[in-house]
């Protein structure tokens, strides 16, 4: 970590306590234009990257099917695809179930607030809508696999945008959206020069348990040992 090593250099011969703090944020997962994720938990474990790329790759494969000239090449993409929203559908159709049943448990205790009351319905609609897209795209790809002899690229084109959409919808159910952010920082021992706490990791999370946060300040200890610092408490 750049921040440790700038810690480090400052003051070579401190003694370093870890401290851990916490701060809201508002919900909300957004996406770029250029296609950029954002307001996404991020634990550091790499499962939001992985779940990034499997997006742009899918995205990439749809948009580059239409400029597929051969037959044989369009009709095992529109197959790749036929297979890939079967397996989204596994997924939502769980995930509606699942939204279904915190929702009605919701109502029964009668305890939610209203907002989160709409939250938990528009998650349950979210998911009924993208289970019936899914299925009318297996249709509309499925006919166009069926003619294409005689049918040419443009029908596939214009199912573009709605393929890429689904697939934007999809994955905003697959993400977790950040609530919180942790803050790790670190402190000389003696305390007699600012900044006194030096912050040097933001992880955004939704939820965190004692357990993960201690995993998380240990491999910050590790990385400050490794780079020769002494840790004296966290």
């Amino acid at each position: 970590m750049e921040a440790v090593k700038q810690a480090l250099d400052s003051n070579p011969s401190g003694r370093w306590w870890i401290k851990a703090d916490a701060f809201d944020v508002r919900k909300g997962l957004r996406e770029s234009t250029r296609g950029t994720w954002s307001g996404d938990e991020d634990l550091g474990d790499g499962s939001l990257q992985t779940l990034y790329a499997d997006y742009k790759t899918r995205c990439l494969f749809v948009k580059k099917l239409p400029s597929t000239e051969s037959s044989a090449l369009i009709t095992r993409g529109i197959e790749k695809l036929l297979v890939d929203l079967e397996g989204d559908l596994e997924f939502l159709i769980s995930g509606s179930e699942v939204a279904n049943g915190l929702y009605s448990r919701a109502i029964q205790a009668g305890k939610s607030s209203e907002q989160k009351l709409m939250e938990l319905s528009w998650s349950v609609v979210g998911f009924e809508k993208l289970v019936e897209k899914a299925r009318n795209l297996q249709v509309e790809l499925r006919t166009f696999l069926q003619g294409i002899g005689t049918a040419n690229t443009g029908g596939l084109t214009s199912m573009i945008s709605s393929l890429l959409t689904y697939l934007k919808d999809l994955f905003s159910k697959k993400r977790i959206a950040a609530t919180h952010v942790l803050v790790f920082m670190i402190s000389d021992e003696l305390r007699n020069r600012k900044p006194y706490a030096i912050p040097v990791r933001f992880m955004p999370y939704k939820s965190l348990t004692d357990s993960k946060l201690r995993e998380l300040e240990v491999q910050l200890e590790e990385a400050m040992r490794n780079a020769g610092m002494t840790v004296v408490g966290r």
